[in-house]
């Protein structure tokens, strides 16, 4: 439980009393960290317009909450994997050329 709360806290995400979907995508992306790399201070990823324009497309059509940060966060994956699940792909969570197809199937409109 502790280290549960932790993770939460450290990802910026609201303390769950039980496990969750987003806390699974959420540890299935973190880095494993070692005695070494937890003295490092994290590098946030680059914000990249790509993610920002798939988490615009998701939070408009219910997949959210999203904050639209561009940051491909454990918020992001989980919403695309529930996307994935909803349109019968396989759950990968990530920004690839067929989640945009497909959401711009879904949209009728072009995603970026």
């Amino acid at each position: 439980d502790q280290a549960m709360k932790q993770f939460l806290e450290h990802q910026g995400l609201k303390l769950a009393s039980e496990p969750s979907e987003t806390l699974l995508a959420g540890i299935r992306a973190a880095p494993a960290q070692t005695e070494i790399t937890a003295a490092i201070p994290a590098v946030p990823e680059p914000r990249a317009p790509r993610v920002l324009a798939v988490q615009r497309v998701l939070s408009k059509f219910g997949y959210g909450p999203l904050r639209l940060s561009a940051q491909h966060d454990i918020e992001t994956r989980a919403a695309i994997e529930r996307f994935e699940r909803d349109r019968k792909l396989p759950p990968t969570g990530e920004v690839s050329e067929r989640l945009v197809r497909e959401l711009a199937a879904f949209t009728g409109a072009p995603v970026e």
